[in-house]
Parts: structure tokens; C-alpha cells; sequence
């Protein structure tokens, strides 16, 4: 049966109110779609909320002046949770969509900021989208934070103006994640997996049960090694289960498939990252055959070993999108994956 692609529309109101205390609010209120109907690519079900603790009814922001940016980033920030409770990824965009008023403030002067990334102003984003690629995987949740200032440049005859908006996040259910794609041994290499006690020659066709190469279902990475001249032969055609003895093994290898990585900080900004990489992991995406599924691209730069100039990479996006790692083309040719050595190379010679 063809796969078919559910689309959820989910929309979140934002109304930003002039009161007569010259404080601005955000009001929020909460739509959600029903989606029940069971796929060949699976359930989804997206729920959004705002009543746990922590996540507030309103926005308030400090006053209806104009603020710096640095006032603006330690204002409070509105937050709601979105999660994704089917079992199918859940890709997706948020977007400002504004009504237009006879008196609404100039979009040249409405600073966005969500979560910790730069803040946009409002006038300068592309189609108003705020926050874009977003990813939840199945029973994964998200917390968004949204600030929203006027720009300290915000010229008198724009105070007491309205401004109403809505954030919609706009996405699809695309399907059971991309499965990692298969390892590719290359000449002598010898496929091994670890039994608990020694390294023994794994099945290469990975059908063998007791000797499986890799399971990425349960994150066992396909392993190799490549031994001395003086056996070689004999391991190479020797019959899975094996032993091959850590003094026969030259190098030890590990096949990183292809994927795509969440950008946390696109313009090398300290204090600016979108999410904590360093701790909670960096957020990467498996990718099918030499497909670029990311949407930020990055110029190729020069980097000199002997002095350290050339460094000078750009990137076109913004944090939240993903970046197909170049690590995975070479020179002109587009990899699946690549061999890694899984431990720092060494020598008998000291002073090597």
C-alpha cells in the first residue's frame, strides 16, 4: 500500500494589547486538530499545551518602551510545549502570521527572539517564519520560548500603536525514520563484533543472529579492523565467530552513516546556542544514500595546519535548521558514511 503524508495545521494565537498602564500582554489560546486514522506511515497526534508548571497563561513584558536587546533577552519569556504523542516523526515550521490593522506598529521595530537564538526583527524575516526544521521524533516534547520587545531604535509616533499576530506551526508527518545506511567494507577489512570477551569476524551480510555486524535499532555500530600482513589471509576467509586476537589487529575501526546535525550556533555567537549540545547531545538525523536533506548550507574554507588561517566558513540559515555534515562529501563525491579509527593513533617509536 503507498505510504500517504498527514498534514497537521496547529495554530497558536498571540495578541499583543496596548492597555491603559502603557504594559503590553501576550494572550494565548490553544487549537488543536484531531488525527486518528492509522496510516501505512503510522499515527500522528500532536498535542499542544501551556498548563504545566512553569509554562504561564501570558507573556508580560516589562513596559511598552522601547528595550535594548540585552533587556529584551532577559525579559520573561512566553512558553508552551508541543509534543508529539504518535508514532511517526513530526517536521515543522513556525510562522508569524500578522493581521493588518490601520494602526498597527511598523514591523521594523518588533524584535522576535525564540528560544536563545538572535533576535529577528520582524520586517526581516523570510515569509515571517520565526523558527524552521524542527523536529519531534515519537513521545518526544519540545518547550519553546518566544520574547517579543520593541526595538530600542522605535521612534515615538510608533508608542501606543496595535499590534495582533498569530504563531502557526505548520508541518508534515514524514514517515518511520530514515533507516542508517549499511557499512561498506573496502579491501582487507574484516567485519568484528565484541561477544563480551573477545573481538570475533562478524557475518558482513548481517544475517547471522549470533554473530550480527550491527543493529542500529539497538545502537550496535558496525565495526572493522584491519590486521597485520602475516594473518590476514587466514582471517579473511575464516568463518564468523572467529577470534581475532588484539596482537594481530593494526586498526579498529567504526562506520559513521550519513546524517544531518541541528545547528545550535550558526554564527559562532557565544552565549547564543539554540540547545544545550554539549550536554544533552547533539541532535542528528540519519540521511538515505547521499541524500542533502539539510536546509543550511555552509561556503568551503581553507584551513592552514601550519598557522591556523583560512578559517573563515559562513553559513546561510538560522539555528533550529539541519546541516548535512561535510564530512561526507569528498571532493566532488558524495559518501554514505565513512570509517572512523575508534582510537587515537599511536606508535612504538616515542619519539615518533
Amino acid at each position: 500500500m503507498k505510504n500517504k503524508v498527514i498534514i497537521l495545521v496547529i495554530s497558536i494565537v498571540l495578541v499583543l494589547i496596548i492597555l491603559s498602564t502603557t504594559t503590553y500582554a501576550l494572550f494565548f489560546r490553544k487549537d488543536k486538530l484531531e488525527n486518528t486514522e492509522s496510516y501505512t506511515s503510522g499515527i500522528l497526534d500532536i498535542v499542544i499545551e501551556n498548563d504545566e508548571e512553569g509554562l504561564g497563561d501570558t507573556l508580560n513584558l516589562a513596559n511598552s518602551l522601547p528595550i535594548t536587546d540585552s533587556e529584551g533577552r532577559n525579559s520573561t519569556p512566553y512558553k508552551f510545549k508541543i509534543t508529539n504523542k504518535g508514532n511517526i516523526p513530526y517536521t515543522f515550521d513556525l510562522k508569524l502570521v500578522t493581521t493588518t490593522s490601520s494602526n498597527e506598529i511598523n514591523h521594523d521595530y518588533i524584535k522576535i527572539m525564540v528560544d536563545n537564538n538572535n533576535p529577528s526583527i520582524l520586517s526581516s524575516l523570510d515569509n515571517n517564519i520565526i523558527a524552521n526544521e524542527l523536529t519531534l521524533n515519537p513521545n518526544e516534547s519540545k518547550i519553546i520560548s518566544i520574547r517579543t520587545w520593541l526595538d530600542i531604535n522605535t521612534p515615538n509616533t510608533e508608542i501606543g500603536k496595535n499590534f495582533s499576530a498569530k504563531i502557526i506551526s505548520n508541518g508534515v508527518g514524514s514517515g518511520p525514520p530514515v533507516e542508517p545506511n549499511a557499512p561498506k567494507l573496502v579491501d582487507n577489512m574484516i567485519p568484528v563484533m565484541y561477544n563480551g570477551s573477545n573481538w570475533v569476524k562478524a557475518d558482513s551480510e548481517n544475517s547471522d543472529e549470533n554473530y550480527k555486524w550491527y543493529d542500529y535499532d539497538n545502537k550496535q555500530w558496525a565495526n572493522a579492523v584491519l590486521v597485520s600482513s602475516t594473518n590476514r589471509n587466514t582471517y579473511v576467509n575464516a568463518n564468523v565467530g572467529t577470534v581475532i586476537p588484539e596482537s594481530d589487529v593494526l586498526a579498529y575501526y567504526v562506520w559513521i552513516p550519513r546524517y544531518k546535525y541541528k545547528v545550535w550556533n550558526i554564527n559562532k555567537v557565544v552565549g547564543t546556542d539554540s540547545y544545550n549540545a554539549e550536554k544533552t547531545g547533539i541532535d542528528i538525523v540519519f540521511e538515505e544514500g547521499t541524500e542533502s536533506t539539510g536546509n543550511i548550507t555552509c561556503n568551503e574554507y581553507n584551513f592552514s595546519i601550519t598557522n591556523g588561517n583560512g578559517l573563515n566558513e559562513t553559513c546561510s540559515g538560522s539555528n533550529g535548521g539541519y546541516y548535512t555534515h561535510p564530512a561526507f562529501t569528498f571532493g566532488d563525491t558524495e559518501l554514505t558514511g565513512i570509517w572512523v579509527g575508534k582510537f587515537e593513533s599511536a606508535s612504538s617509536n616515542p619519539s615518533a
